[in-house]
């Protein structure tokens, strides 16, 4: 959708090791590592944002410290600012949720409406490029494990 040839797939989790969450949260990590999907393990999102922000104010605290950061911070600001850009979630207006017959982008509860439209952008790209079938291809290409064989 963003065109990336192989697109990194993760789940949404209260951490990042395997064994986290409830039963379905550690069926899915195990059905999305055997499927042919460039699966990098569980993310814990709010802790990725937060940490950013962090780092995003204090790198911008540090810039404005004294004469010689404010100097060569004028010099780094380009590449600061695509840096930026690439990690912002108002660019990309939220991330996709998948388990639903749809495209459904989670946006920030502090979205402003820049992000909001932004969400809709990706919403539509998602739906055009039908990331949903694809995903289903490669999911339904996987033997499925015992346990949710057993479970229906």
């Amino acid at each position: 959708m963003l065109g990336i040839a192989k697109p990194r797939v993760a789940l949404l989790n209260i951490g990042t090791e395997a064994q986290k969450g409830n039963e379905v949260t550690r069926e899915a990590y195990e059905l999305l590592q055997a499927a042919a999907l460039n699966f990098v393990g569980n993310v814990l999102l709010k802790g990725v944002a937060g940490f950013l922000l962090q780092l995003t104010q204090g790198i911008r605290g540090e810039l404005k410290s004294s004469t010689r950061a404010r100097h060569g911070g004028s010099l780094a600001k380009p590449a600061h600012h695509r840096a930026l850009r690439i990690m912002d979630y108002i660019e990309y207006g939220g991330a996709p949720l998948f388990g639903l017959n749809g495209a459904c982008i989670k946006c920030h509860g502090a979205s402003s409406g820049v992000t909001v439209a932004n969400g809709i952008r990706v919403a539509a790209q998602f739906a055009a490029t039908d990331v949903l079938g694809a995903m289903a291809t490669a999911l339904a290409a996987q033997p499925r494990t015992e346990a949710i064989a057993t479970r229906g």
